[in-house]
């Protein structure tokens, strides 16, 4: 086989893969994924970093850890406190309890201002998350209601 015959099956190839990736949205048992959306405040504000102090990366960032282990997954909060959370594999946060760990770095990951008290080992933070849920609030104030 030729160099241009073979590159030409390549592409041909490359192209139907596309296509079928691009089919797989469809069809029986496909169920339209929802981005949880979120907003995290303390005394009714959004959590804020300074992402120019000292050309240090800064930011806010949530941890859902569900209870009794798992895959856990992380999302970066915005400056305004909102989040839009989905998982690695761009799909919805499965049901169940989720605790959930709040950092606010500045600089990352050196210095969290929240002390660790909101981290993976001693956030008092549980959420639980149903296939109805479409919004959370998490209010460092009051972490449970």
């Amino acid at each position: 086989m030729t160099f241009c015959l073979r590159a030409g099956c390549l592409l041909i190839v490359a192209a139907l893969l596309s296509l079928a990736a691009g089919c797989g949205n469809s069809g029986p048992g496909y169920k339209e994924s929802t981005i949880l959306k979120g907003k995290v405040t303390k005394g009714g504000q959004p959590l804020v970093v300074n992402k120019e102090k000292n050309g240090a990366y800064a930011k806010v960032e949530a941890i859902f850890y569900p209870e009794g282990g798992g895959q856990h997954h992380a999302v970066e909060v915005q400056s305004d406190g909102t989040f839009d959370m989905k998982t690695s594999e761009d799909k919805p946060l499965p049901p169940g309890k989720y605790r959930v760990a709040v950092r606010q770095w500045e600089p990352m990951p050196s210095n969290d201002l929240l002390k660790g008290q909101f981290d993976k080992d001693h956030t008092p933070i549980v959420i639980e998350i149903t296939p109805a849920t479409k919004e959370v609030s998490i209010d460092l104030d009051k972490p449970n209601g």
